[in-house]
């Protein structure tokens, strides 16, 4: 017995020596080793745990699995063993809890183990899945190499990409990274701040000595949180253990093949499997159908709840349900005479959910060439054109209604056309296939054919929402061929594309443009191809062209003051770009002069914080394009700013044209004999809806000024809109399975009040945006053992109003006041532990109130000075 301590001694020392000289881990190959010798057993203690916990939180739910494994080697042939292994006296510890685990039906399983290699899994048919999970975790551990390297390896997380590393004499380390997993379900939101980070760690340690395993622990770490929110956030931490307890001698099994020793050792029948996990589906149904929940949460929804919690909480129970929903059963809630008052709500809710059997529902009760059903479809297009999740099938089957139904109106065609590009660009950013390829491309050719052969509008819109590179030639023609309306629209779209699509022409058309250097344009045109240069990586080589601008001859005193505003914006936000202005500035004295920065105008752009904290930040940029003391093109943003990446959630645009004669009689340069027109745009998420006509005409004008129209509230906008859809599977080392989901809401109530008076001279006018929104980010693992649970919860009610009061009786004062009233950030996390068969229940609450005052927001200084004189 001495002899052999002593030769073990010395093999252990000749190999620690040779490891720091090779970067071997004990032995050169895993043959030479006496793992798995047969003829030998091992029993090992097992343990593993799971713990749910929210990010930089320390109480957790979760559950312990504990129990022995003995491995033993019942056949060789080369380096190819079978291994027969038993997990014995599993059980889940909970305090006075017994759990099925116990009672499970649970024979021994086989593996067939190759140089660190499994090649075959048996287990037996009588087991159920997740006790198989249990033992496909267990083999996993016992997949390993001992040399230094990189490969691929397929265990119970998935097909994973691996490296070993050595970490001493008698230690190796295993990492595992992008573990994929093909056959689940994965969805993600593709704008970057609207979905969720999830970041995980997967490391397997092993400790051998000559003859055996000493021990193995994987440990991993799978952490959810929100991009834009990054310290809101759940996190499983998992870990497995096998320590060995004892040795022992057992007999072999003489056989030609693994195959044939295996039926002299087992006469029941088992199923090959592979290491990867199965995912276990339960429907934890309350009996009830789409209709009976509709009928539950009604009041919720009605007109008066939007834009509360209230109504975005039932919006996502709602959208869920439906996605599980046959037909029939949602025809029978849109038929029902009881939610005839939130039947706008209900469409917005199966926009979202965009499977063929709400699709279906929703053709069979609407019908694109009724009036009476025009507002319905619109709403049913605006949620489908901003859902991340577009599909395919529905694109194409608005595509062929498009062509084929004759007199859809007018509102609703100009709806489809927007919708079906919005689907189309969402879909290739989703899952850019051949298949969706092609179906971009047929939007594509729709559009452009149709807005050939026309001249409508609002095809030009529509290339707005596709924001494909490809119609950049057709934009550019537009802007040198067509009329103001066109240009306008053509550069809208070339703005709203990613800067990698704009060519050196679109540059070239800009500087044209803005200068005037073709022909007369519109003022709009030439502030948004300013906004195209500005907004671009070649604006430092422009800059100095456009800094002298305000000291030329041109006499449109708002483009300049247009101008004036972005340099200050860009200023604030971008120290480079303020570098280079004051180095242009300072090498010119006719730049530092007053009336350079003093123009007359009273245009507005500037950025102001919003919801400031955290990762990320939001901002609500302002740009009001004035003409003659009017907005003839405004809009206001709220944007979510990280690392350099900007996402617009919102945005309210007004227009106007026509009404200079109705405040003053001095217009600029391009005239302002169009007819009187104003109207509100709005976009959803980056998507255009089409825009609002208020009036066309000055006749339709002075009806609403002497009947008082809209001089009360009037509720303009109304939506239910989806924000964050993901969802993720995760196999664990452990076997289990664990369930990501990221759901976000927004309920959107926008309204406005505006009253005009031609005897008094002045207006006031009023717009009130209320919003909702609701993020609900779930981590659980789920199956017929266990099942556990962490939720967080984060929600806010933020307003917005702007007020704008004018008095043109002598000179013309305006006064803008955007204000946010004082809002509550919520954030709640719930945490959830049951053990199916066993009263056993826990439940953990914890919620958090953050306060947001409220402020008023500072325009400019030539805004103050108005206010301060209107209201003496």
């Amino acid at each position: 017995m001495g002899s052999r301590i002593d030769a073990m001694k010395l093999c252990i020392l000749s190999c620690w020596v040779f490891s720091l000289t090779c970067g071997f881990v004990l032995l050169s190959s895993a043959e030479e080793t006496e793992v798995f010798h047969p003829g030998k057993a091992w029993s090992y203690g097992y343990r593993s745990t799971l713990a749910l916990v929210e990010k930089g939180g320390t109480e957790a739910v979760g559950f312990n699995v504990e129990g022995h494994v003995t491995i033993e080697s019942k056949w060789a042939k080369d380096e190819e063993r079978l291994l027969r292994i038993k997990l014995e006296e599993p059980k889940l510890h909970r305090k006075g809890v017994i759990s099925a685990l116990e009672f499970l039906t649970n024979h021994p399983f086989y593996v067939v183990w190759k140089s660190g290699q499994i090649n075959k899994l048996l287990v037996s048919k009588e087991e159920p899945t997740s006790l198989v999970n249990l033992k496909k975790g267990i083999a996993s551990l016992l997949q390993f190499q001992i040399l230094d390297m990189e490969t691929k390896e397929v265990d119970s997380s998935g097909n994973c990409e691996v490296k070993y590393t050595s970490d001493g004499p008698n230690r190796i380390v295993k990492n595992k990274w992008s573990c994929q997993n093909s056959d689940l379900e994965r969805s993600k939101n593709p704008d970057p701040l609207l979905g969720a980070n999830v970041d995980s760690k997967r490391v397997i340690s092993y400790e051998f000595s000559v003859d055996r395993i000493e021990n193995v622990i994987g440990e991993e770490e799978h952490e959810m949180s929100l991009s834009a929110r990054e310290q809101v956030g759940n996190k499983l931490i998992s870990r497995q253990e096998l320590q060995f307890e004892r040795f022992e001698i057992v007999e072999t099994v003489n056989a030609k093949n693994y195959l044939e020793a295996f039926y002299e050792l087992e006469s029941t029948s088992y199923d090959e499997h592979s290491l990867v996990s199965e995912l276990e589906h339960f429907a934890y149904d309350d009996g009830k159908t789409f209709a009976q929940i509709v009928g539950n949460l009604r009041n919720n929804l009605i007109t008066s709840k939007m834009g509360s919690i209230t109504s975005a909480k039932s919006f996502l129970k709602l959208v869920d349900k439906a996605r599980h929903s046959i037909r029939d059963d949602i025809s029978k809630a849109l038929t029902s005479k009881k939610n005839n008052k939130i039947m706008h709500q209900l469409v917005d809710i199966l926009g979202y959910v965009q499977t063929s059997n709400s699709h279906d529902a929703i053709n069979k009760l609407f019908h694109y060439d009724d009036a009476a059903h025009e507002e319905y479809l619109e709403r049913y297009l605006w949620a489908l054109q901003t859902s991340s999740k577009p599909n395919p099938e529905i694109i194409l089957d608005l595509v062929n209604k498009f062509k084929k139904t004759q007199n859809i109106k007018e509102n609703v065609k100009e709806t489809m056309v927007m919708a079906i590009a919005s689907m189309a660009h969402h879909l290739i950013k989703v899952e850019p296939t051949k298949e969706n390829l092609k179906v971009h491309r047929d939007v594509e050719e729709l559009i452009v054919n149709y807005m050939d052969a026309t001249g409508d509008l609002y095809y030009l819109r529509a290339l707005r929402n596709l924001r494909s590179p490809t119609t950049v030639h057709a934009l550019l023609k537009i802007i040198s061929e067509g009329n103001l309306k066109q240009e306008i629209l053509a550069w809208k779209a070339l703005k709203a594309m990613d800067g990698k699509a704009l060519t050196p022409d679109v540059f070239r058309a800009a500087e044209k443009t803005f200068y005037q250097l073709d022909k007369v344009h519109d003022s709009s045109a030439r502030t948004l191809a300013l906004d195209v240069i500005l907004e671009s990586e070649i604006v430092g080589d422009k800059l100095e062209g456009l800094v002298h601008f305000l000291i030329g001859n041109d006499k449109a005193f708002e483009i300049k003051q247009y101008a004036i505003q972005r340099f200050r914006m860009l200023s604030e936000s971008c120290p480079v770009f303020r570098g280079k202005l004051m180095e242009i500035i300072s090498g010119n004295p006719k730049l530092l002069s007053y009336s350079t920065w003093g123009q007359k105008g009273l245009s507005v752009a500037l950025v102001r914080p919003f919801l400031v904290g955290g990762s990320s930040n939001g901002s609500l940029l302002t740009v009001q394009e004035m003409n003659t003391g009017i907005v003839k093109r405004g809009r206001v943003n709220v944007v979510m700013d990280k690392d350099s990446v900007s996402q617009e959630m919102f945005s309210l645009g007004v227009f106007s044209g026509g009404l200079s004669s109705f405040i003053s009689s001095d217009s600029e340069e391009t005239g302002d004999d169009e007819p009187a027109t104003a109207g509100m745009e709005l976009s959803i998420l980056g998507n255009q809806l089409r825009p609002f006509t208020f009036f066309s005409g000055q006749g339709e004008l002075m009806g609403h000024v002497f009947s008082g129209t809209a001089s009360e509230r009037t509720t303009a906008f109304q939506a239910l809109a989806m924000l964050h859809d993901q969802k993720e599977f995760i196999r664990l080392g452990s076997g289990f399975v664990a369930e990501l989901e990221l759901a976000g809401a927004a309920s959107l109530d926008l309204a406005g009040q505006i009253q005009f008076s031609l005897w008094n001279k002045n207006a006031e006018s009023l717009v009130e945006k209320s919003s909702a929104i609701l993020v609900v980010g779930t981590m659980r693992v789920d199956n017929s053992l266990v099942r556990s649970e962490i939720e967080f919860v984060v929600s806010i009610e933020p307003k917005l109003n702007l007020q704008t009061d004018i008095d043109f009786y002598n000179d013309i004062m305006l006064c803008m006041r955007l204000t946010q009233p004082e809002t509550i950030l919520r954030h709640g996390v719930y945490k959830i532990e049951r053990i199916p068969g066993s009263k056993h229940r826990v439940r953990k609450s914890r919620t958090v109130s953050l306060h947001v005052s409220g402020r008023t927001y500072a325009l400019n200084r030539k805004n103050s000075e108005m206010c301060s004189k209107l209201f003496k």
